[in-house]
């Protein structure tokens, strides 16, 4: 029987091949060497703005993979697994696995920039804490984007039309969602079911030094949303007829 990490690197495989990462790992990259080819920079701020650049790229990368499906491949794995479970929490761990490489990519562009420029290249200290908060930050917004991606694909949504502007929309809401409240304070009472990267991304790009400290509620928060957003997905796929 295959297990959650056998179906982990099938689907990587899968990911690689339909070479649909390459559009926003370019435009990433692209925008890492824009974002800190000029200094002196605040780091928190670039790190919350970056945060944001990842969840868009990680929604779109992985609303794009829902289109890729071998269905006679995939067939062909489920009779070899114990349970749906297994395969849909291997999807989930793929997620995971390029949020951490997002992350990773995230926080060495500033760390590069350090090490060649300096100190003064930041407006404050460069800090261990916040090349890790950094990091954390980053993946935690990944892993979010990419599973709201997934959340909004065909099996949940049928018209693909639909699906699109749903997507849009959510990504679109949670990068505003600060605006929106202040234009329309009855909007909080709605505004919860969407992801909490704007709240969590506007306490770190105002965060200080003890950052764990003063943004962990923030952090929980998100860590939260996500694992309601896993549970969500893997349950409600796991109850879906196979087709």
């Amino acid at each position: 029987m295959l297990g959650v990490h056998s179906i982990c690197k099938y689907e990587t495989e899968k990911l690689l091949k339909s070479r649909k990462w390459l559009v926003p790992a370019v435009l990433f990259i692209m925008y890492l060497g824009m974002s800190y080819s000029v200094g002196p920079l605040d780091i928190l701020s670039s790190f919350g703005i970056c945060s944001l650049v990842v969840f868009i790229g990680m929604t779109v990368l992985f609303f794009m993979y829902n289109d890729f499906s071998y269905q006679a491949m995939d067939q062909t794995i489920f009779i070899r697994i114990s349970g749906k479970k297994s395969f849909y929490a291997g999807r989930v761990l793929l997620v995971g696995k390029v949020s951490m490489i997002a992350a990773a990519i995230s926080v060495l562009a500033p760390v590069i920039q350090y090490m060649i420029n300096g100190k003064d290249f930041f407006t404050a200290p460069f800090t261990m804490e916040k090349v890790i908060s950094g990091f954390v930050l980053c993946f935690l917004s990944g892993f979010c984007g990419g599973m709201t991606a997934i959340l909004l694909n065909d099996r949940f949504i049928p018209k693909k039309e639909a699906s699109i502007a749903l997507c849009i929309l959510v990504v679109l809401l949670t990068i505003v969602k600060g605006g929106l409240h202040e234009k329309f304070p009855f909007a909080k009472w709605v505004s919860w079911v969407l992801p909490p990267l704007y709240d969590l991304s506007f306490a770190y790009s105002h965060g200080d030094n003890y950052l764990f400290r003063n943004t962990g509620i923030y952090f929980l928060w998100m860590l939260f949303y996500l694992a309601l957003q896993i549970l969500f997905y893997v349950c409600i796929m796991d109850k879906k007829r196979w087709e």
